[in-house]
């Protein structure tokens, strides 16, 4: 799905590094509305692990993910969005 600023992705193992990304930067923002996360979450390979599951679950069709991902030239918060 998706509009002229905004697309929705499901989860895809190409998303791991843009997720460390956006946690490691927005690590003390997510604070106030996460739960605490261990040293062991921003970490490549514990974001590869949560996307593994996450299509695993969309195969099984026990829950799906989606990502909010910029869309067009024309997309606000471009920096913002994983």
């Amino acid at each position: 799905m998706e509009n002229e600023y905004i697309k929705l992705v499901p989860a895809d193992l190409s998303l791991g590094g843009q997720l460390v990304d956006y946690y490691r930067r927005n690590r003390e923002f997510l604070k106030e509305f996460e739960p605490e996360r261990d040293e062991a979450f921003f970490l490549l390979e514990h974001q590869l692990d949560i996307l593994r599951k996450e299509m695993e679950d969309c195969r099984e069709k026990k829950a799906y993910r989606f990502y909010i991902r910029p869309a067009g030239p024309r997309a606000c918060c471009r920096d913002m969005i994983p």
